[in-house]
């Protein structure tokens, strides 16, 4: 999706800039710890990813500001496009959160031993 993005807005030749030797090491980390989550239980994954969305909600807090965001908006301004950058901007912020909510509604629901509701996940006894 970043490579379709950059590409529709600065044109097809620059789509995989951001594609640099330590993005890729990441990348292929994250992709080690997902297969290894898999193998965990639903509530064991939802009790590890309650803290580290916290601290990546926090390390993204504490960020610079990107020097290019303003850039980019201007550019944004002068061509015609749909208007979806503020709802983007407004879910870009509210997702961690709301991650975070539903995780935690999860758990608590999950503790009283019940099966789950949304399979894989802790919740309620279906009946």
């Amino acid at each position: 999706m970043t490579a379709l993005s950059i590409s529709l807005g600065f044109g097809p030749d620059k789509a995989w800039t951001w594609l640099t030797p330590l993005t890729a090491q990441a990348l292929g980390v994250a992709l080690l710890l997902a297969l290894l989550a898999a193998l965990l239980p639903a509530r064991a994954c939802a009790v590890l990813a309650l803290p580290l969305l916290t601290g990546l909600i926090l390390l993204v807090g504490r960020m610079a500001a990107d020097p290019f965001v303003l850039l980019d908006q201007q550019r944004w301004a002068l061509a015609p496009r749909i208007e979806l950058f503020g709802l983007l901007q407004w879910l870009g912020w509210l997702w961690p959160l709301l991650a975070l909510a539903w995780l935690m509604a999860g758990l608590v629901r999950g503790k009283r031993g019940d099966e789950p509701r949304i399979k894989g996940f802790p919740g309620r006894p279906r009946r």
